[in-house]
């Protein structure tokens, strides 16, 4: 860290700017209590940053972790979605908590919320709301620089079966090997199902976050409810013991080749993952 802010100083007395933008999704994500900002705060003002404004993206925790969980398998995890525990992903998913550190040591007055669920709604531009936010002059999209896409939520059948691999190799790809998967992946992207989270996690999800949400909406967007959870994932599925069971069987089945079963009980399975598919379409 101190790396950084020393580099950070040797621009700034290069460039000389009016104005600084750091930005990055894990300053949420890895900086979590007050004496970490503070030490952040002290540096920054001893570099000679007058005026700090905090500009906080937020997103409906349900959607955080499915986009999560899609990063988490590229950068090598091997773990299923439906063996993740709330409490394992808490701290980053609590937004209430998060707002309230950074504009507790910032100041409520210099810190902006912004919903990335909104932008999204009414297909607007993620960019050009940070460009807003931030007081940057809109710039042409072909005078910005083109990064690749690495990033970008994959569909689940590409996930698992990026998932099977980092089981299989139990390390995490070599750069060069994440990006030809990504550009083989990136193609079918549009055409895969995206990665849905487990009825259960999903209502955890709600039942810790639903009221601080609220308070979220009411302190920092005048009561619109942004923080909304997606309608088509908020309501109870049937029998979800019986499908969160399924689904642990089928992930582990899968991976261990069903060489030990027998052809009954292969039959026997398939019938019922046949039944459970078509009571979830209806």
């Amino acid at each position: 860290r101190q790396r950084e802010l020393t580099r950070l100083a040797a621009e700034i007395d290069q460039h000389k700017p009016d104005a600084i933008i750091i930005s990055s999704e894990h300053l949420s994500s890895t900086l979590t209590n007050e004496d970490e900002l503070e030490t952040i705060k002290t540096a920054l003002c001893e570099l000679g940053v007058t005026e700090i404004r905090i500009i906080f993206f937020v997103r409906n925790q349900i959607s955080v972790v499915e986009s999560w969980y899609s990063t988490a398998v590229k950068a090598g995890m091997t773990k299923p979605l439906v063996d993740v525990a709330i409490e394992e992903i808490y701290p980053y998913l609590n937004i209430y908590r998060q707002v309230e550190i950074w504009s507790g040591v910032f100041g409520r007055a210099n810190t902006k919320l912004v919903s990335f669920d909104e932008i999204i709604r009414r297909r607007g531009s993620v960019w050009s709301e940070f460009s807003t936010a931030t007081g940057l002059a809109p710039l042409q999209s072909d005078r910005l620089v083109q990064i690749p896409a690495l990033n970008a939520s994959m569909d689940a059948h590409s996930i698992e079966k990026l998932r099977k691999y980092n089981k299989t190799r139990r390390q995490k790809y070599p750069e060069f090997f994440v990006g030809i998967m990504i550009t083989v992946f990136e193609k079918k992207r549009a055409r895969g199902k995206p990665v849905v989270s487990p009825y259960r996690l999903r209502q955890k999800i709600i039942e810790c976050f639903l009221h601080s949400n609220k308070i979220v909406e009411n302190d920092y967007f005048g009561g619109q409810r942004v923080l909304r959870f997606p309608d088509d994932k908020v309501g109870a599925l049937p029998d979800e013991d019986w499908i969160q069971n399924l689904e642990h069987a089928r992930i582990h089945l899968s991976e261990m080749g069903g060489a030990e079963l027998s052809a009954g009980q292969i039959h026997a399975a398939k019938r019922q993952l046949a039944a459970i598919q078509n009571a979830l379409s209806q």
